[in-house]
Order: C-alpha cells, then sequence, then structure tokens
C-alpha cells in the first residue's frame, strides 16, 4: 500500500491511498519526522529517503528531521512519517493571593528525609524553558546543559530560563531544604541539567522534544522531568522515550491541565510515570486530565514555586507541578536504593501510592491512577 502525505502551509495531511510506498510532501519551511524501522545513518537516511544529506538531520539512529518539499518512504523501512507538531509548557496561571499549601506534607516528605534528604546522583534532567540556576533556592545545582532552540551549551549554574516556567518545575523538585532561605523542594541535594526546548512563551517543536530526551540521556541524566505536552501522538516523540528507558532512565510526564481531556503525550507513552494533579484533600483537581495511562496523582494547586527573577516565589497550580513532585520522589528513592532499576523504583512508588477515597476502594482508577504518591513507603 502506498500513502500520499502532503503536508501544507497550513501544516495539514491530506492522505491518498495508492500501491507500494509513502510519497511525502512538505512546504520547504516545515519539517518532517521520518521514523525508520531500524537505525540509520544520516547518509543512509538520505538514500533511503532519496534526498540530499544535508536536509537531513539526525534525532536519534531512528528517527530524523527532513526539511525537503517532497520524497518517498518505503513503508518496508519507515515506520511513520509525521508533521512536526508543538508541545507546551503545563501550568495553570497562578494566584499569588493563596497561601502555599502543605503538599511535601501530604506526601510524606518529612518522614521520607529521616532516611535521605537525596544525593548528587541521580542527576535530573529538566526538559523545559531553561533554569535559573541563580536563584538562591538553586545556586551550586544546576550543571551544564543544552539549548536546543539555539543549538548553544548552557554553563552550569547559568540562567537559562525566560519563561519561569522551568525554575518553578525545578524549584518543586530540588529547591535547597534547612537553608533558612524561601521554600524547600523535595531532593535537596539533587544535581539539575537544563535542557530548554521550549522558549520564552513556552512552547517548541517535537523536533526539540526528540533531541532535548536524547541530550540529557546522553549526558548522564537518569531522571527525565517532562512538565509539558501535547495532543498529537508522535511516533519520534515515543521512539525518543524508549530510547531514554532502555538507556535505564526513568521520565515523568505531566498529564495535562484540559480537565476532562484525555492525558497528553508523551505523558502517555507507555515508558512514561504520568502524573495528574489533587488538591490538599486528595481530591482530583478540577484541570487535571484523566485516562487509562495516568499512573499517580500528586499534589499539584497551590504550591509554593521559585520565580525566576530577583530571588521570588509565589504560589501556582498545574500538573506540571505535581509531576515535578514526583520527579523530585523519584530522586529521593533511588537515592536510598541506588541499585534498582527504573522500573522497580517506578513500581515502588505506584505500589506504595495511597488509595484515595475518590477510587472507591479500586485498585486502580482513570482519575488517580494507582493513587496519590506517598514517598515515604517508597
Amino acid at each position: 500500500m502506498i500513502v500520499r502525505i502532503v503536508i501544507g502551509l497550513s501544516l495539514a495531511f491530506s492522505l491518498t491511498t495508492l500501491p507500494g510506498f509513502v510519497q511525502a510532501q512538505n512546504a520547504v519551511d516545515t519539517t518532517a519526522l521520518v521514523t525508520f524501522r531500524q537505525a540509520e545513518t544520516p547518509k543512509s537516511a538520505s538514500q533511503t529517503l532519496g534526498v540530499p544529506e544535508a536536509v537531513v538531520t539526525e534525532l536519534l539512529p531512528t528517527v530524523y528531521a527532513v526539511k525537503q518539499a517532497s520524497f518517498v518512504a518505503r513503508p518496508t523501512l519507515v515506520r511513520a512519517v509525521e508533521r512536526e507538531s508543538t508541545v507546551r509548557a503545563m501550568l495553570i496561571p497562578n494566584d499569588p493571593q493563596y497561601a502555599s499549601q502543605a503538599g511535601l506534607q501530604q506526601i510524606s516528605a518529612t518522614h521520607a528525609w529521616d532516611y535521605t534528604t537525596g544525593q548528587s546522583s541521580p542527576v535530573i534532567a529538566v526538559v523545559d524553558t531553561g533554569i535559573n540556576g541563580q536563584h538562591e533556592e538553586l545556586t551550586g545545582r544546576i550543571l551544564a546543559g543544552y539549548n536546543e532552540l539555539t543549538g548553544t551549551d548552557i554553563a552550569a549554574g547559568a540562567d537559562s530560563d525566560d519563561n519561569g516556567h522551568g525554575t518553578e518545575v525545578s524549584s518543586i523538585v530540588a529547591a535547597a531544604g534547612n537553608n533558612s532561605l524561601g521554600m524547600a523542594g523535595l531532593d535537596w541535594q539533587a544535581k539539575l541539567m537544563p535542557v530548554k526546548v521550549l522558549d520564552s512563551d513556552g512552547v517548541g517543536t517535537s523536533s526539540q522534544l526528540i533531541a532535548g530526551i536524547r541530550y540529557a540521556v546522553d549526558h548522564g541524566a537518569k531522571v527525565i522531568n517532562l512538565s509539558l505536552g501535547g495532543s498529537t501522538n508522535s511516533a519520534g516523540v515515543e521512539e525518543a522515550v524508549n530510547y531514554a528507558w532502555e538507556k535505564g532512565a526513568i521520565l515523568i510526564g505531566a498529564a495535562g491541565n484540559d480537565g476532562s481531556g484525555s492525558i497528553l503525550y508523551p505523558a502517555a507513552y507507555e515508558h512514561v510515570l504520568a502524573v495528574g494533579s489533587v488538591t490538599s484533600a486528595d481530591i482530583k483537581s478540577g484541570f487535571s486530565q484523566t485516562g487509562s495511562q495516568l499512573d499517580l496523582v500528586a499534589p499539584g494547586e497551590n504550591l509554593t514555586v521559585a520565580t525566576d527573577s530577583n530571588n521570588g516565589y509565589q504560589t501556582a497550580s498545574g500538573t506540571s507541578l505535581a509531576a515535578s513532585l514526583t520527579a523530585g520522589a523519584v530522586g529521593l528513592a533511588w537515592a536510598r536504593h541506588p541499585g534498582k532499576s527504573n522500573q522497580l523504583i517506578i513500581d515502588s512508588l505506584t505500589q506504595t501510592a495511597d488509595k484515595v477515597a475518590g477510587m472507591s476502594g479500586a485498585s486502580r482508577t482513570n482519575a488517580y491512577g494507582f493513587g496519590r504518591l506517598n514517598i515515604e513507603p517508597a
């Protein structure tokens, strides 16, 4: 079977069935993602597609971005051809008049700290808008990273955040505790790797996300926080997720903030721990998305976060924060049990989650997953 794929300036697909191959056509200023069935080199990928090597960019050994008006992709060699999509930071606008809620006590963090306040390993990558490494809660904790938007390195301790979202989720993961300043994060000793894939408006592309995930895991990150997402199911992004998982990493994704919608990608993928939000009373947050892919819920309303400027603090809400709280929990659990595999760490979190009242005695529901995160038993 042949499918002719046309990607117009509006990035809309038109599909026509023909026998034998896939001919993909896209406007020159757009990018197609091609996922091969096996690893390719840039040279072999360009030869397979019949395009110049200069228009082919490797994102993963099996995933390439192709900037070309038309090309041919045989189904026997190519798993998917798709338009590049967008991903966005997931944060509900905050209200600074609200007092921050006691989410750390809600997940038994104070008891977990009796066992460990974290270690510098595993490295936690925050794939987001960057991190302000000069904030008083994060100084000395931010490693070198990478800006996928500009293709440039981020120096250790630099302020790479031009939006604020990445700094907010980073403070939930790892703001220094017991230092007589502002707030406490969950993992007080964590080292964070900034991987910038979202711009100043909190928007990025699937290519940037794929490259960011790969950068993180190839540079030693074992925990990858993905407080971002979109509604588009991308074979290329899923391949990046699988690549990181097979390298032994744990990926945590925000479920989404559209309320009645289904779980967003990449959280919806099998090898991402999908996290939704609950209130301080363990009731599902109205904005938190639900579905069969949901794994856990965690506090996500009115949490204290660090702002990107002037060593400030505010309150914020969203599944982004619930996911980053879970990323901090993963860091603590792995610091306590460094020999465990990624699957065993995830199992420890899901199996020890508290069954909240809204689950009505069920072991798992689409609104609460396996329950509300409880870090102490994990």
